[in-house]
């Protein structure tokens, strides 16, 4: 979906809520699958068939998102965020003091301007392979596998593990993809579910979609006996250049979590030789 076609769409569902008179919005500031397949139809010549992307596509690329929001909303004094599950779409939110636009930038990567740098081998990357690289998120993902990235990462930053495999590319849940599931062993015994979220150069690493796979971890119930998830995510920042980050653990079997855990570590690998895609 055209994001310039989704301003239509946003706009029509918040003059539906709001409350002119009276300068509040009126029920819910949650907008759901079914409003939002309405709005839709009646807004724009969109396809309806799969609004559950929707504002996740919308906020995808942050410069994209600020110039598409519509002036209308962010003059009424509101933005959205992010809100899936129970047939959720996102929520209307009051702009925050001080806010100088609708999606402000959540920071440089790394957040430490000090954080570690390596360099990473590709020479084991197949040639063949190399040839085929692609500017996407599944491309970085099977290059950090092959590469053994988050197996590197987990080592050089944490003495608690005596082992990290790698499970499966690509998990789709219900309500979020998991880009690669890992299984850490800790020298205690204990086994950690290790999430990881990837980026691209243009896309920021988003709070909600790593909760969402978090979330999703905690339902799996072939997962009894695990210890927790330890949620990570990775970037492409520049030619050859990726960011990964791992944040606090959250033990399998409490509640889910409704926000993201600090960072507990942070690091660039330069991939040397430069590997195509990784851009």
């Amino acid at each position: 979906m055209s994001a310039s076609k989704k301003t239509s769409v946003i706009e029509k569902l918040f003059n539906d809520k709001w409350d002119a008179k009276h300068q509040v919005l009126k029920g819910s500031p949650i907008v759901t699958l079914k409003e939002l397949t309405v709005a839709i139809k009646a807004a724009s010549d969109l396809s309806p068939l799969n609004p559950a992307n929707f504002f996740k596509d919308f906020i995808r690329v942050r410069s994209s998102a600020n110039k598409n929001w519509p002036k209308s909303v962010w003059e009424s004094g509101f933005v959205a965020l992010q809100v899936t599950g129970g047939g959720n779409v996102f929520e209307f939110v009051k702009v925050s003091p001080n806010q100088a636009e609708p999606f402000p930038p959540l920071g440089a990567y790394p957040r430490d301007p000090n954080a570690r740098r390596y360099t990473l081998q590709s020479l084991s990357l197949p040639l063949a392979a190399r040839l085929l690289g692609r500017k996407d998120e599944s491309w970085l993902t099977q290059v950090a596998v092959r590469l053994f990235l988050i197996e590197n990462h987990v080592a050089l930053h944490s003495d608690e593990y005596l082992h990290v495999s790698h499970l499966q590319m690509g998990v789709k849940q219900k309500e979020s993809e998991i880009d690669a599931l890992y299984l850490g062993s800790k020298n205690n015994g204990d086994e950690v579910i290790i999430t990881v979220e990837a980026k691209g150069r243009k896309d920021d690493i988003l709070e909600t979609q790593l909760l969402k796979q978090i979330q999703a971890v905690l339902r799996m119930s072939t997962l009894k006996g695990k210890k927790c998830v330890l949620p990570m995510a990775m970037k492409i920042i520049e030619p050859s250049v990726v960011y990964v980050a791992s944040y606090s653990e959250i033990p399998l079997g409490s509640h889910p979590p409704k926000t993201l855990g600090e960072i507990v570590s942070e690091a660039v690998y330069t991939l040397k030789p430069g590997v195509p895609g990784i851009q």
